[in-house]
């Protein structure tokens, strides 16, 4: 199977957790349910791969999830989070596209960033 070219065509997702995100995104992560491995799990077997890269120039950790498949409603789309720890770059991208995306099309909400 030949590897999908990563290239301009991406639309990058920015999602910022906002609002009560932050302290569902914290109850989430650390649920004894084990909601974020269970996301986690979920996404990997729907063809999403997670990959994450330290960024010097911001002293943290980026994190993007992308859809491997060719048909889908999340191709050529790259979602991304910040954080200090890498782990938790993953987490929030579960978090991101399991809760505030429901498990759909990421959409681009107007005038927000990818940190958290």
């Amino acid at each position: 199977m030949a590897s999908k070219k990563f290239s301009d065509d991406y639309k990058y997702i920015n999602a910022k957790l906002t609002g009560e995100h932050p302290a569902a995104f914290a109850a989430w992560y650390k649920s004894k349910e084990g909601l974020f491995q269970k996301s986690l799990d979920e996404m990997h077997a729907d063809n999403y791969k997670f990959s994450h890269s330290w960024d010097a120039k911001n002293q943290c950790f980026i994190g993007s999830c992308t859809f491997k498949g060719d048909k889908g409603d999340n191709v050529n789309r790259c979602l991304t989070a910040r954080s200090d720890n890498w782990l938790e770059t993953y987490a929030m991208l579960a978090y991101k596209h399991t809760v505030m995306f429901e498990g759909g099309v990421w959409e681009e909400a107007a005038g927000v960033s990818d940190w958290g």
